[in-house]
């Protein structure tokens, strides 16, 4: 079973740059691992990292919007 959302690749294109709020929890991680593989320039901000998006290559921003 796939969890990864289905993003066309020309969907992804016409993103250009995103960024994820909330990036290291179930959702976000697994918008930004499907925009990046089809091909859009991720990056997730959250108060957590997520090792396996950096390990992608997917830059992250450690933050929190409350402060």
């Amino acid at each position: 079973m796939n969890l990864l959302p289905y993003i066309p690749e020309d969907a992804a294109a016409k993103l250009g740059r995103c960024v994820i709020i909330g990036g290291s929890g179930f959702l976000g991680s697994n918008l930004a691992n499907a925009l990046h593989s089809a091909g859009a320039d991720v990056t997730t901000l959250s108060r957590h990292s997520n090792k396996q998006l950096t390990e992608r290559g997917i830059p992250h921003i450690h933050a929190d919007i409350t402060e």
